[in-house]
């Protein structure tokens, strides 16, 4: 129920995954894909035959019932704006053993940050190798680690999608697969284009330090 423009009935309780998702306009975009109550987001499959997916926050909605919703925003300015998943930021704290790494993402309810990572880095340190596989959170194939620098922290990857090659600091690794030979990122392929040689520098620095 939407009343004055506001949603009374809790989003949570009636968002699911294959609702229909329609614009502003009430066109059609897709349909959930998949829900995160945590940090109010959903993603919207746009199209069954491509792996293209829309990220959109809980405060767009502007109307649900347990068959469809619909969004404060036009076709084209979902595709434009909420391509991609949100923005995330990592910040390295502490030293020595007990130095660990914090994520955080915007929050779909009401734009406030929330912690979605926090993980020790010793426990990371010692767990990646070279020739493991690695994935971004949105599941983009990085490609394998060439070289890697426990002491710094960086991880040298063959260029996988992008033109050159993709240096990596453990601080923004979520989980490491020893079975499968994979490391999945809490970073998206965005993320990692956001990047810059500066940071990668003050990251390792930080990193080093702590040993």
């Amino acid at each position: 129920m939407n009343v004055a423009g506001r949603i009374t009935t809790d989003i949570r309780d009636v968002i699911a995954v294959d609702q229909n998702v329609f614009d502003s306009t009430s066109t059609k975009v897709g349909t959930v894909d998949t829900v995160d109550i945590a940090t109010g987001w959903l993603t919207i499959e746009a199209n069954p035959f491509s792996e293209r997916e829309l990220y959109v926050p809980f405060s767009l909605i502007t109307h649900i019932d347990p068959h469809e919703l619909f969004l404060g925003a036009t076709k084209d300015e979902l595709n434009r704006d909420y391509s991609t998943p949100p923005e995330r930021l990592t910040a390295v704290q502490g030293e020595g053993s007990g130095q660990s790494a914090t994520t955080t993402q915007r929050s779909g309810y009401d734009g406030a940050p929330v912690v979605v990572n926090a993980a020790r880095l010793d426990d990371l340190r010692n767990k990646i190798s070279t020739d493991y596989e690695v994935y971004t959170s949105d599941m983009v194939d990085l490609g394998r680690v060439r070289e890697y620098d426990a002491t710094t922290g960086l991880m040298v990857l063959d260029k996988g999608p992008f033109s050159h090659d993709v240096v990596v600091p453990i601080s923004v690794v979520d989980e490491v697969d020893a079975e499968a030979n994979q490391v999945v990122l809490v970073a998206s392929e965005a993320d990692l284009q956001r990047v810059t040689p500066v940071n990668l520098v003050r990251t390792a620095a930080k990193l080093a330090g702590s040993n």
